[in-house]
């Protein structure tokens, strides 16, 4: 909505514009044809004409970007008045480097303004240091799961606990620095060079070349990353002079590297290479699994590449786990899980 306020500004700026040159030459035609005007001062009036065209068309594009800069400015101070619904609580857990027990217990959840049930009795727990895959088909409840986590939404009914601790009654702030997630449309920070790409992933501490060549690597960054001009100082956008943009699959590495570099007790991927090559793929997990040792992994992917190495592997369907158990177990059972993966197979054959 604001981009289309903008343009019919812009347009309304323009035809100011050129209806004041085509104003000025009407009244100096008409003064010329009225004697009022000597070939001299005709000569100096074409000559100032060029100015104050340059000059008008640039106070009105000028007007046109504050109006469209103060459009998107009011939409932002809205967003600002929105209520925050998400209470923070003041409990912090202990500060012991082992990850949290997780437990879903009887969780239900509807979005705001929505009537579904996303999430309907979901009975979860994540033990400390556990790998978990979440698979399903699109609408199945995975990511809302993500998003419970996080508390970037309350559940409707039910209780998470973290560590006996309902989840609520934590402090947000706290919680957060707990996790590292890796979303789908995660954030691409043109504005930073690609060392700080890494790096932003853990603001409490300051730039660490090493930790972020070492996440790098992790990553399958590394290589492409030394290759840029400026290497690790190389700006990501090419809006930027000597900028430069990175493919899709190339700033999913940045990204996976970006939450090595925080090393939270807790990792948390959603379709984390769904654009990356499968050699690629599978060297991130290996060194993702190395990596994540002591660590609680939450991995959300439709490649059964990807999930059959977790320790376990729950199935959604309707916002329900219908199936969970390892990869073998879950082929055993020949369910929704092994009926998946049959068809996923055939496209490697």
């Amino acid at each position: 909505r604001n981009e289309k306020k903008a343009s019919i500004y812009d347009g309304f700026s323009g035809a100011i514009s050129t209806l004041g040159a085509i104003s000025f030459w009407i009244f100096t035609i008409y003064k010329v044809l009225q004697g009022d005007i000597t070939i001299g001062a005709l000569t100096f009036y074409i000559g100032m004409a060029g100015s104050y065209t340059s000059s008008l068309e640039g106070l009105m594009r000028e007007l046109s970007r504050f109006y469209r800069d103060s459009s998107f400015m009011t939409s932002y101070y809205k967003f600002l008045e929105i209520p925050n619904k998400i209470i923070s609580g003041k409990k912090k857990l202990s500060s012991n480097s082992r990850p949290p027990e997780i437990v879903f217990k009887h969780v239900d959840f509807i979005y705001p303004n929505s009537q579904k049930i996303v999430i309907e009795d979901l009975e979860l727990t994540i033990n400390p240091g556990e790998r978990i895959a979440l698979v399903g088909t699109n609408g199945s409840g995975k990511s809302t799961i993500i998003k419970l986590l996080c508390r970037l939404y309350d559940v409707s009914s039910g209780t998470i606990t973290i560590d006996g601790i309902d989840i609520k009654e934590l402090d947000v702030t706290h919680w957060h620095q707990q996790i590292g997630v890796l979303f789908q449309n995660f954030n691409k920070y043109g504005v930073l060079n690609a060392g700080e790409n890494i790096s932003i992933g853990n603001t409490q501490h300051a730039h660490q070349r090493d930790l972020v060549l070492e996440a790098s690597k992790k990553a399958e960054a590394h290589e492409f990353l030394q290759k840029l001009d400026k290497g690790y100082n190389q700006v990501l956008s090419k809006r930027f002079k000597r900028g430069t943009n990175l493919s899709g699959g190339e700033w999913q590495k940045v990204a996976l590297a970006r939450n090595f570099y925080r090393d939270a007790p807790i990792l948390i991927l959603d379709e984390p290479t769904s654009a990356i090559d499968a050699i690629s793929e599978e060297k991130i997990f290996e060194r993702l699994y190395k990596f994540a040792a002591n660590k609680t992994v939450i991995i959300v992917s439709h490649r059964f590449s990807t999930v059959r190495k977790a320790d376990k592997i729950y199935v959604l369907d309707a916002g329900k786990i219908i199936e969970g158990g390892t990869h073998e177990e879950l082929m055993k059972l020949n369910g929704k899980y092994a009926e998946a993966f049959a068809v996923q197979a055939k496209g490697y054959k």
